[in-house]
């Protein structure tokens, strides 16, 4: 999407004079729904383009979520030329995803320990007259999982795919056994503020009600992927209750490969001529999880 960033820079000067956020941004970082505009105390998200967006259910859900979270202030919400917004205050500290290779072990450890203390708490926020899209990450609706399922057959070939259905019915058995709970689904680490001492989760813009377990998987393909041993035992370790779970590798394995296919399905918006497609990363990961040698291996075994 090519993005006037002239106009986008107006927008967010509208909203910060609303707000009486004096000066310019200091930084900018780009999303692939919404841009994020940090200055000194607050940071303000705007919408990439204009009409419906995700901004407003996320300021909605933000006053419920559990203290325990450290999800930052809400300090107002609107619509500006078309586009939705949002500001909070700005918490100290930096995007985790991009200070992890300045961390040591002990500190990514600890990183990882606390973020998903920090999600498990999402489980107690009250949802009490609040209805949530889904996630679009994972395809829970049989239909959209269908047209997934079918676009990537012709990549893979039927003895993979024959082999993801069989693992897809299996996980969708096992995740009718656990409860449907406040999810963030989109915790890689680039969504996570690490302060010297704590990860906090936000951009809570795709958070919805879904499967108790449901942010193991980004959680754990995230720390898995970027290999320190340390931080996987770590993480390993606070993922023990969730692990000895009835049904949890069933589970994980499943979401994993949902997780999967939604990303095949945006490499191919991308080149959809499907060129050298066997060999993208996304795909990749698929026939990883189907032949058991995917990030979820690794962090169990």
């Amino acid at each position: 999407m090519i993005v006037d960033m002239s106009s986008a820079l107006q927008r967010v000067g509208k909203v910060a004079g609303l707000l009486g956020v004096d000066g310019d941004p200091l930084r900018h970082g780009d999303g692939w729904s919404n841009h994020a505009w940090l200055y000194q105390d607050v940071v303000i998200r705007v919408a990439a383009r204009p009409g419906p967006g995700t901004l407003h259910q996320e300021a909605a859900l933000g006053p419920r979520l559990p203290t325990e979270v450290g999800y930052p202030r809400l300090l107002g919400h609107g619509v500006i030329d078309g586009h939705q917004w949002m500001a909070q205050v700005r918490l100290p500290g930096d995007n985790l995803a991009a200070v992890w290779d300045e961390l040591d072990s002990a500190n990514r450890s600890v990183a990882v320990a606390d973020l998903w203390a920090r999600l498990a708490h999402l489980r107690h926020a009250d949802m009490t007259g609040l209805v949530l899209p889904p996630t679009p990450l994972y395809a829970f609706d049989p239909t959209t999982l269908s047209t997934q399922v079918a676009e990537v057959r012709s990549i893979v070939g039927d003895r993979i795919m024959s082999r993801v259905d069989e693992l897809i019915d299996k996980g969708r058995r096992a995740t009718s056994s656990v409860p449907s709970v406040l999810v963030h689904t989109d915790a890689v680490l680039a969504n996570v503020v690490w302060t010297g001492s704590a990860a906090i989760p936000i951009d809570f813009e795709f958070a919805c009600v879904g499967p108790v377990d449901l942010d193991v998987d980004c959680v754990g393909r995230e720390v898995v992927g970027r290999a320190d041993p340390m931080a996987i035992d770590r993480l390993r370790g606070a993922l023990t209750a969730v692990l000895d779970n009835r049904g949890a590798t069933d589970r994980l394995r499943y979401y994993s490969l949902l997780r999967d296919l939604w990303a095949i399905g945006k490499w191919i918006q991308n080149d959809p001529t499907r060129t050298d497609a066997h060999a993208w990363a996304p795909v990749q990961d698929l026939v990883a999880d189907v032949e058991r040698s995917g990030w979820l291996d690794r962090l169990l075994y």
